[in-house]
């Protein structure tokens, strides 16, 4: 097994939709893959920093930001959401805070 630095590094490579989809792959890369730093950096490089930090709750994690845009667009695969354990915002829900 690779040790989660050099896992973390090599998943900052990838872009949200990859990334989501090593997640489900095993129970080490969903924690790896969890990782803030990753999911930060995903949205702020598909949404401008100003843009994604006033869409993100402060008690919410990039990762839920990147789904909620995300299944807005269609742009992630379903089977995704499935294996992906954290709270989703109910359909329709605003982005705002």
């Amino acid at each position: 097994m690779l040790p989660p630095e050099l896992l973390l590094k090599i998943f900052s490579f990838l872009d949200g939709k990859d990334l989501a989809i090593a997640q489900c792959t095993c129970t080490f890369f969903r924690k790896v893959g969890s990782d803030e730093s990753l999911w930060k950096t995903i949205c702020e490089g598909l949404w401008s920093q100003d843009i994604a930090l006033g869409q993100k709750p402060a008690n919410k994690p990039w990762r839920w930001l990147f789904d909620c845009k995300m299944v807005r667009t269609s742009l992630i695969f379903a089977h995704t959401h499935i294996c992906f354990e954290a709270e989703r915002p109910a359909p329709g829900a605003s982005l705002h805070v």
